[in-house]
């Protein structure tokens, strides 16, 4: 149901008819192109973007086999937990966008 809606949103989000047209075919219509090319966060690598999968993998499976991540966070002394929010901080801080594009509603 999910790949419908997103479907849906592609010609109101690109702005060029023949561009639409082109990402409709390959969304719709795969084309086994398995290339890397353009994938990344910003000017990111994309195998940093695999990194990036692989590592929440790690720490999921982790936090699965031990119970959960947020109770260990909680029994750590409070310097602990501290510098824990503020890694998490640094790293969203860190690898978000440069440049995020409006809404698709902002367009109307």
């Amino acid at each position: 149901m999910q790949y419908f809606i997103l479907v849906t949103w592609i010609p109101f989000r690109v702005l060029n008819t023949s561009h639409m047209l082109y990402t409709l075919r390959k969304f719709i219509l795969f084309d086994m192109d398995f290339r890397l090319a353009d994938a990344g966060l910003g000017a990111m690598a994309p195998f940093a973007t695999v990194l990036l999968i692989a590592t929440f993998l790690i720490i999921h499976l982790f936090s699965e086999l031990r119970g959960g991540l947020d109770e260990h966070l909680a029994r750590v002394p409070m310097p602990v937990a501290a510098m824990a929010c503020v890694i998490i901080g640094a790293l969203l801080f860190i690898l978000w966008p440069p440049s995020a594009t409006p809404f698709i509603y902002f367009q109307f």
